[in-house]
């Protein structure tokens, strides 16, 4: 439950993106032959193994060696110092007397804390749940992996199993967050048949799995500039209407 959301100056789809990154729900594309599944969820429930073999073994290229089947090539791991709490703190004016606070912490860099006011909630259970979601959302890239494969059947959203990588503790279950594809097959053109073979690409940014993932809050907020002009509106036959607290219920003109 939101106190107040409007959509305002931006485009539906920024409008949404900006809700569910508040709200720590991700989502991303199942393609199929004759359709496409827009998949959301907010667990690591909602992922799935890539198609075909899960598992792919890291080979790096060597003269003279070629590798039979799908594998990692390039592999690049990073691990960043991130705050390890987050503490919200609202008010409520109906509920003076209530201390609006939701707290949570990770394992580790504890000291490290994020404070923010007005955490925008109205009970403790809702910031808590706030809390945890914004934590999780630090956490999720504070260790991340890179890198390059012969794969085809990579996709953002999907899990990976890493082996034969030279560092043991590197070979594990990744969630794929990002994804890009590229291919090109000059000589099928009449006009480009000299310009060489084909030619493929494909690179990817993963966390591990057994880290939550959420979504960065990246989209903007709009802003109001200035003042604005309102109707005040209220039931029929009344002059001016207010609630039991003094309050008045206005309509933009834009609304």
């Amino acid at each position: 439950k939101r106190e107040y959301c409007v959509q305002y100056r931006e485009s539906e789809f920024d409008f949404i993106s900006r809700l569910l990154e508040e709200e720590g729900i991700f989502y991303f594309f199942e393609h199929h032959n004759n359709k496409h599944i827009l998949v959301m969820g907010d667990s690591p429930s909602a992922h799935k193994a890539i198609k075909g073999e899960s598992q792919i073994i890291f080979h790096e290229p060597r003269p003279g060696q070629v590798a039979d089947e799908a594998h990692i090539y390039t592999f690049n791991y990073t691990q960043e110092i991130l705050s390890g709490k987050v503490s919200l703190k609202d008010y409520n004016f109906k509920k003076p007397a209530l201390n609006l606070k939701g707290d949570k912490t990770a394992d580790k860099n504890t000291e490290l804390e994020v404070y923010d006011y007005p955490g925008k909630f109205e009970e403790p259970g809702r910031g808590k749940h706030l809390a945890k979601v914004r934590l999780e959302e630090y956490q999720a890239v504070k260790k991340e992996g890179s890198g390059a494969t012969t794969c085809t059947h990579f996709a953002a959203g999907f899990f990976f199993t890493m082996e034969e990588y030279p560092r043991g503790d590197f070979n594990k279950k990744y969630l794929i967050t990002q994804h890009q594809l590229s291919a090109s097959q000059p000589q099928v053109l009449e006009e480009s048949a000299g310009e060489g073979g084909s030619s493929f690409s494909s690179s990817f940014e993963c966390i591990p799995f057994d880290v939550p993932y959420r979504p960065d809050r990246v989209t903007p907020k709009p802003v109001v500039e200035g003042s604005q002009t309102a109707i005040v509106v209220g039931p029929k036959g009344e002059e001016i209407y207010t609630n039991e607290h003094g309050q008045v219920k206005v309509q933009f003109h834009w609304d």
